[in-house]
């Protein structure tokens, strides 16, 4: 009995707030965001590529995995719309490249 209830205490221990794991995936969501952005912004890639908007939706899935962990809905909210905006934007760019 004593293994199963430290199985499900270190279950918790996953979700909560300051778990190591979910701190990393959402800097690993604002790096990607960043790097996209920055890719767009100094010319290496334009909107017409799909690997930036690629690394847009993986930025914004990781971060709104990250922000709903903290039940911060506006984030989420933030990360839906910006996922969806990147998704259209890469049907976009592999329909008329």
């Amino acid at each position: 009995m004593k293994l199963f209830s430290n199985i499900f205490r270190r279950r918790k221990s996953f979700w909560q707030k300051d778990c190591f794991w979910f701190e990393l995936i959402g800097w690993a969501g604002s790096l990607l965001i960043l790097l996209g952005f920055t890719l767009l912004s100094f010319g290496i890639f334009s909107h017409e590529d799909w690997q930036v908007h690629v690394v847009n939706i993986l930025g914004a899935v990781l971060l709104g995995v990250d922000f709903w962990r903290k039940q911060s809905f506006s984030g989420v909210f933030l990360e839906i719309v910006f996922g969806a905006l990147a998704l259209v934007a890469l049907g976009r760019a592999l329909l008329f490249s």
